[in-house]
């Protein structure tokens, strides 16, 4: 059997491997219905596109200008096996079941296999690959094509580069950072090794600018049909940057002191990374210090221009495999020193069991805070958990009446694709009715649906306080949902 052959074997094998592992894991979350961002972007794009013949562009109002991949090929599956709401969380696990092969083979090439498992352990059970994981975003997508791009790059495989490297932007404009990030570590290395930059060293990046091209193309689509290529409204950080920056290093890389809660125990592996650089200096192979290298400039420009934006946990995921990359790489070279090699397996073993157990420790807990944060963990299980208890229970009791609530409960109630009720329910959203866009009719029944974690806080003050009556209310961890009967005066 010849070398190429034998390794197609031993890669697949290997993908098997990372997907049962992770569907051991989280085969729990196939019936869960879509949370957040996943309920009201991703996902009713990914439907829009099912339902109208794969079109590109849904309501306006609901077009963030992401380009197309992502949504595409979940309708396609869609379409190919039939929608269901497993069929959707099956996707994203095998996405991220590559996601982890590909960190492994990273830590592999640049050091051992060990360094490689260790690496995909540490990203596994960080509490937001691990959430993520069970979601509906494209946090999955996004990583898995980066941390692709990222090995081919280094491997210097130039043509399934630019192949992941495409795919990244066609999923996420933000991706263009990964290969500004690797063209700024190309021009560098060329730098470093003719003291100066040359014309020559700019054009023998293109292989790096290639992959753009999808990305542009969208851009002038948008242009041309909408009137705009993206979001430029989204800076909303600019003015404190330095203040979010470095909250955000504190928060990512070393502990999180605030109720976003994203991680208590990075600072081990930052520590010792830190810990660690000597050895990679005096390193002879220049493979991991080049790779460390990239990785520095890739964590620290996400995370300059996710400071700059609205700084959702779930953005951050994309510097979770390169930093435990480096962290598993740089306990395997303090390690080295040890002559008992069994000495060092068994440390090496005990400091990531640790790590492992310290980040599930943090899965949990009682923040009430809204949605799109206690996504940074496990949290946001108890949200699904309220509002499906929530959705069922106006469903059963009150088919037929109005109900006046805010978005995410709006999209729950109206599309039974999504995975909380099974009939649609006639709903008014608050904001349309403190306008006066939509006049109640009092002779009909009105229940009012409430929840801390949706996006609107002031729902219940909006209306005749006089007039509520609370018949409902389930809870879960701290966050709740309620169910009020509302009879206005006419």
């Amino acid at each position: 059997m010849r070398k190429g052959t034998r390794n197609i074997i031993k890669h697949g094998l290997l993908i098997i491997i990372f997907v049962l592992l992770v569907f051991a894991f989280k085969y729990d979350v196939l019936d869960d219905p879509y949370h957040w961002d996943a309920l009201g972007g991703f996902v009713y794009i990914s439907l829009d596109m099912y339902d109208h013949n794969f079109r590109l562009l849904p309501d306006v109002s609901r077009q963030f200008g992401h380009p197309p991949l992502f949504y595409l090929s979940l309708a396609l599956a869609w379409k190919i096996f039939g929608y269901s709401i497993s069929l959707s969380h099956v996707y994203v696990l095998i996405l991220g079941a590559l996601g982890l092969f590909f960190t492994y083979k990273i830590g592999e090439k640049l050091f051992d296999p060990t360094v490689g498992i260790a690496a995909a352990t540490l990203l596994f059970f960080n509490q937001l690959f691990f959430a993520q994981i069970g979601t509906l975003n494209d946090t999955m997508p996004v990583l898995t094509v980066s941390v692709m791009a990222v090995y081919f790059y280094l491997q210097k495989k130039r043509l399934w580069f630019i192949l992941s490297g495409a795919l990244a932007v066609a999923i996420k404009e933000t991706n263009a950072l990964l290969l500004l990030a690797i063209f700024l570590h190309f021009i560098g290395e060329r730098y470093l090794q003719n003291k100066r930059i040359r014309l020559n060293d700019l054009c023998s990046a293109w292989f790096i600018i290639v992959p753009l091209t999808p990305l542009f193309a969208w851009f002038a689509y948008q242009k041309l049909m909408i009137g705009w290529a993206f979001r430029t409204d989204l800076m909303i950080n600019a003015p404190n940057f330095m203040k979010v920056f470095g909250l955000n290093m504190l928060r990512y890389l070393f502990y999180d002191p605030t109720d976003y809660a994203v991680n208590k125990y990075n600072f081990i592996i930052s520590g010792l990374i830190m810990i660690g650089l000597p050895s990679l200096i005096r390193m002879k192979k220049a493979g991991a210090k080049r790779a460390y290298a990239l990785f520095t400039l890739l964590i620290l420009i996400n995370m300059a221009f996710f400071s700059l934006t609205p700084d959702l946990p779930r953005y951050f995921t994309i510097i979770c495999p390169f930093f435990y990359i480096a962290g598993a790489g740089s306990i395997f070279l303090l390690l080295s020193k040890l002559k008992n090699k069994n000495l060092a397996r068994g440390i090496y073993v005990l400091i990531i069991g640790t790590c492992v157990v310290l980040f599930i420790s943090n899965y949990y807990g009682d923040r009430t805070m809204q949605g799109w944060l206690l996504e940074s963990n496990m949290e946001y299980l108890d949200l699904l958990e309220t509002h499906g208890q929530a959705a069922q229970y106006i469903e059963s009791a009150f088919p037929d009446a109005t109900v006046i609530t805010f978005w995410p409960m709006s999209d729950e109630l109206t599309d039974r694709r999504k995975g909380y009720v099974t009939k649609e329910i006639d709903v008014l959203r608050i904001e349309r009715v403190i306008s006066g866009a939509i006049k109640l009719n009092t002779s009909d029944q009105l229940i009012v649906y409430y929840s801390p974690q949706a996006s609107y806080y002031s729902l219940l003050q909006s209306l005749d306080q006089t007039a509520l009556v609370l018949i409902k209310r389930f809870e879960c961890r701290n966050k709740y949902a309620e169910i009020y009967l509302y009879s206005p005066k006419p």
